[in-house]
């Protein structure tokens, strides 16, 4: 419900899926247009899943063995490290 109600993923469809719709395909264009929403849609809503499965089996994991310092020290040297190579590579 997030993905269609989402207009950043309306303009997603506005903006990508016409390339893909063939004007003389024996189908009509519409039908065409909601077939590419419906499987980019359940795509995304299979990944949408797939993130919230490994979170639920991880989060546990993670604060009950006490490793929540560590991970913010991590993810946080991550982003810092990732700023550095974006500032050296168009400074």
């Amino acid at each position: 419900m997030v993905e269609a109600l989402n207009p950043k993923t309306a303009l997603f469809f506005l903006t990508f899926l016409p390339q893909f719709v063939d004007p003389q395909a024996a189908m009509p264009n519409w039908l065409q247009f909601l077939l590419l929403g419906v499987i980019v849609n359940g795509a995304f809503s299979l990944g949408d899943l797939a993130s919230v499965g490994v979170a639920s089996f991880a989060a546990p994991r993670v604060s009950s063995s006490g490793s929540g310092a560590w991970v913010s020290k991590v993810s946080g040297g991550i982003l810092v490290g990732l700023s550095a190579a974006i500032m050296v590579r168009f400074v």
